[in-house]
């Protein structure tokens, strides 16, 4: 004689449940992860800025000086005529800003004595503005 008594059986309608409740939280923590926006642009742009500043700075440690204007950016990949202790390149290639431009180069930076400058304008192209449309800059300015 079994002594056991038949286990109760759960209706379907508890387990539906359980599972609803495992997967309204499943969705509660996965959901905005999975929405969430890309990065701002502004964080590639800035994040090539420091790309291109490290650059020009390896190539300053290795010549004594910064590119010309004349050579800019091209200074980091082929060796300018003239330029002693050139061990580039520096880039594989100059990388342009999160919308596609060119950056600009300025050198002497703005003091007018030294340094340089990298520049980009933003997502209008044009200097001066607000938001995705302000400037950014390595701010460097030595």
């Amino acid at each position: 004689m079994n002594n056991s008594s038949p286990r109760p059986r759960r209706p379907i309608k508890n387990w539906l449940t359980g599972i609803g409740v495992v997967a309204v939280l499943a969705a509660i923590v996965v959901v905005p992860k999975v929405l969430a926006p890309p990065p701002p642009p502004v964080d590639q742009t800035e994040q090539r800025i420091s790309i291109l500043c490290s650059a020009i700075d390896h190539f300053n440690l290795d010549t004594g000086h910064f590119p010309s204007r004349k050579d800019g950016f091209q200074a980091l990949l082929v060796k300018p005529e003239g330029v002693v202790n050139w061990h580039g390149p520096y880039l594989e290639k100059v990388p342009k800003d999160q919308w596609g431009r060119d950056f600009v180069y300025q050198v002497p930076g703005n003091n007018g004595r030294t340094g340089y400058v990298v520049y980009s304008y933003g997502k209008d192209g044009v200097p001066g503005g607000t938001g995705a449309d302000s400037d950014h800059s390595n701010g460097l300015d030595y």
